[in-house]
């Protein structure tokens, strides 16, 4: 395929949407794992792969999705804007499959003088309408103003939940492993011979079983209130700078040993 203007760049993305679509269609009946996550706009699927022409049908697909995914990339180098395009996986002779779930977390700065400026924007609003739930909103707003505006802290940390990270710890009949994330455009894998491999799905519930737990400073601090993101916590940057320092920036990965893997089922 080959892309000279925006309107095949619309039709190559057309294309590949179609493609996928199909693919996992085709394959719904094999899917054993695709759960709902918080943040997510479309499913992440995992598929197992049953037999030698199902094999043949998704390796064309993703050839062909590829080559239509390599002539977007291709044209962008030039300077337009691509959105990222996930291609699917496909990993054969596999053994057993972990599945790890966890919230992937948004962190950026922000100063001050923009907390101040959204507080003021959302406090005029809230004082063009005499009711019940507008004035008290109103008082919330003018007294998070004046915390800010007497408040010596100038840089700040904005956290939020942006969706669900799902990751899967590959483990093959040689022993090898390997990590890779569960995309929307679908991992698919097959066992030696076609055989299902041995599948470890998380049992998400308030115990959050299946989830990786990483230690993460935020977790100790006190967060201060702030209207102008009430789906984020917001951090003063010296009390997250005191909490990295004191931590020694040891946030250190979640080490499996495959052997305990293998003898945990």
């Amino acid at each position: 395929m080959i892309i000279t203007n925006l309107a095949d760049l619309k039709a190559a993305k057309d294309r590949i949407k179609l493609e996928l679509e199909d693919l996992h269609e085709s394959n719904k009946s094999r899917r054993v794992f695709a759960p709902n996550a918080n943040g997510q706009k479309a499913e992440k699927r995992l598929y197992v792969v049953e037999s030698a022409e199902a094999e043949r049908k998704i390796k064309s697909a993703i050839k062909s999705i590829t080559k239509i995914n390599d002539a977007i990339t291709e044209f962008c180098a030039t300077g337009k804007k691509r959105n990222n395009l996930s291609i699917p996986t496909y990993s054969k002779n596999v053994a057993l499959v972990r599945i790890w779930v966890n919230d992937a977390i948004s962190s950026r700065a922000i100063s001050q003088e923009k907390i101040l400026a959204c507080l003021t924007r959302k406090l005029s609003v809230s004082e063009r309408y005499d009711t019940p739930s507008h004035r008290l909103q109103a008082i919330e707003l003018r007294e998070e103003i004046n915390f800010f505006k007497e408040c010596e802290e100038t840089d700040y940390i904005l956290r939020s939940v942006a969706a669900q990270d799902i990751t899967l710890r590959i483990y093959y009949d040689n022993m090898d492993d390997e990590r890779t994330r569960l995309t929307t455009a679908g991992v698919f894998i097959s066992g030696k011979d076609f055989k299902e491999p041995n599948i470890l799905t998380p049992t998400l519930g308030p115990e959050k079983e299946g989830k990786i737990n990483f230690r993460s400073i935020y977790k100790d601090l006190m967060n201060i209130p702030y209207s102008g993101a009430p789906n984020a916590l917001l951090f003063k940057k010296s009390d997250s700078d005191l909490a990295k320092r004191r931590a020694g920036f040891s946030q250190h990965a979640v080490i499996e040993s495959k052997k305990d893997t293998y003898n945990s089922n």
